[in-house]
């Protein structure tokens, strides 16, 4: 699993990190800001610092039936822990 340069073996390193914080239900590509990060696996959470801001995350399904989109408002002081609910889209 990779969105970014961020691995599952990296987050541990990562915990202190501020930033976005996904999961999602379902196999899926994510994009932030336009820029595709790579793979999100179901029940996984992945950690992606961002600067402080407005971001738009999109995430499409493996088989680009289900889209969600969302425009986050990220503090930069706290995670920002994120949902992507595709079965639900």
């Amino acid at each position: 699993m990779m969105i970014g340069l961020i691995t599952q073996k990296s987050i541990g390193a990562q915990a202190n990190q501020r930033g976005l914080k996904l999961r999602t239900d379902m196999e899926c590509i994510i994009a932030i800001d336009g820029k595709v990060g790579g793979m999100l696996e179901p029940d996984h959470e992945v950690v992606v610092p961002l600067a402080p801001g407005k971001h738009r995350v999109i995430a499409v399904s493996s088989s680009g039936d289900d889209i969600w989109e969302g425009t986050l408002d990220f503090n930069g002081s706290d995670d920002l822990h994120v949902a992507v609910a595709l079965l639900q889209a």
